[in-house]
């Protein structure tokens, strides 16, 4: 939010693992 003027995208922040194909050996 405030890099927005250097040319910064922050698309989401969220702790912890994301549920992906990638992480399902970690999840279950």
């Amino acid at each position: 939010m405030e890099w927005g003027p250097m040319g910064v995208n922050v698309n989401a922040v969220a702790p912890g693992i994301i549920a992906t194909p990638l992480t399902e050996a970690y999840m279950a």
